[in-house]
């Protein structure tokens, strides 16, 4: 049995049938990701198994016959996306190249003081940390409210990220970002797997306070 489910949006309407026959066989949530367009937007759907989806405006929850509640994903990263956060990056050496590599992260935190002890999350797929995981030491430069264009640098996709970005190798080996309100050296203490991420855990070894205030993201980037 197929029901249908409507959930009236402003300009946005589509071919539901065609959409429906390219994937009568997954499942409902991974419809809702390609329905929902921006914070705005909404979903006309045909759903199989006969799910009913609660919630108006902005709150889109599917609760199912089993009784299972799934939040939809891009409505999930929009409502955390508010919450302020420092932006930082986190760099190292590849020790097969000696090639600097760098993340631009939002999770960098403190995590306990005794023994001193931080993390960031990374994600699962990412082709980078690996190549940085290696060296076991890395750098986090927390950026300035003045260094957008590091982030904009940072989050490129070319090879080099370091071309227009100034920065300088500290005594621990690794790279740090010039001009940031902070630097920490880490070591490595352990890497947990946590849903689709990576859970770094590492030891600061060196820090430095710089003059720079704090960049802090919220309502979807550091801008």
């Amino acid at each position: 049995m197929m029901t249908w489910l409507t959930c009236d949006f402003k300009g946005f309407r589509r071919n539901i049938d065609n959409l429906y026959a390219r994937h009568q066989t997954e499942r409902k949530v991974q419809y809702l990701n390609e329905f929902v367009c921006n914070e705005h937007a909404g979903v006309h759907a045909w759903l199989t198994g006969g799910p009913v989806l609660r919630g108006a405006g902005r709150e889109l929850v599917l609760a199912t016959k089993e009784g299972t509640r799934h939040i939809v994903p891009v409505r999930y990263r929009a409502a955390l996306k508010v919450l302020p956060a420092p932006v930082a990056a986190v760099c190292a050496v590849d020790p097969e190249t000696s090639q600097p590599h760098g993340l631009l992260v939002h999770s960098f935190r403190l995590v306990s003081v005794d023994p001193p002890l931080v993390s960031f999350s990374v994600g699962g797929s990412s082709r980078t940390w690996p190549r940085m995981a290696s060296a076991g030491c890395f750098s986090v430069s927390v950026l300035a409210s003045d260094q957008r264009m590091v982030c904009r640098s940072f989050e490129s996709r070319g090879q080099d990220k370091f071309r227009w970005v100034r920065w300088h190798t500290s005594e621990a080996g690794v790279p740090r970002i010039d001009g940031s309100a902070a630097w920490l050296d880490c070591r490595i203490s352990r890497i947990l797997p946590v849903g689709d991420h990576l859970m770094v855990i590492a030891e600061p070894l060196a820090l430095t306070v710089g003059t720079g205030v704090p960049l802090v993201s919220g309502r979807g980037g550091p801008f």
